[in-house]
């Protein structure tokens, strides 16, 4: 039996996780009196793993993306060193840059001044790679040197929402 405590914040990722894990497979050969074939024919399956299986459907394929955007204030934000390779002698800042300060770093574009921190990332694709020029979508460059695609698709994106209840954090 597995059993885990859940809250609230990490309730959604444990039950999509749950239903999204695939099957487990194994080689092995079947012949009479084998016990690995008895097992997988005689196992229980719950509900929906035997309506993807009985449907032929793979259980784990996703075309949605899901974005978890940073809402903490700056005195709390976490920070990931960057690899080794890219680091640069003159570069003063070692860290990653964030999803806060690439949507600060936003292109000056006049349709970037009025878009939302959440809109942006549900609407562009932010790469540090040049796009092939082939490409009919709109491409701009933000004031860190990231390439701005805009999207086919739109992609849903999920932060934290503060409640009074978490006080200092609320308020800032």
């Amino acid at each position: 039996m597995n059993t885990q405590y859940i809250t609230s914040k990490g309730f959604a990722r444990y039950i999509t996780k749950y239903i999204a894990k695939s099957e487990s497979s194994h080689v092995f050969n079947i012949i009479k009196k084998d016990h690995f074939r008895e097992h997988i024919v005689a196992r229980r399956l719950d509900a929906m793993k035997a309506m993807f299986l009985l449907l032929g459907e793979p259980i784990y394929n996703s075309l949605i993306q899901v974005k978890y955007l940073n809402t903490d204030p700056l005195n709390s934000w976490t920070k990931t060193v960057l690899f080794i390779h890219l680091l640069q002698d003159e570069d003063d800042d070692p860290y990653f840059k964030d999803s806060i300060e690439k949507y600060m770093n936003r292109p000056l574009e006049r349709i970037f001044n009025r878009i939302t921190y959440p809109k942006y990332f549900e609407m562009y694709i932010i790469q540090k790679n040049k796009p092939n020029d082939n490409t009919k979508r709109n491409i701009y460059q933000d004031q860190l040197g990231n390439y701005i695609i805009q999207r086919t698709k739109l992609i849903i994106i999920r932060y934290r929402f503060l409640k009074t209840t978490d006080g200092e954090l609320y308020f800032y």
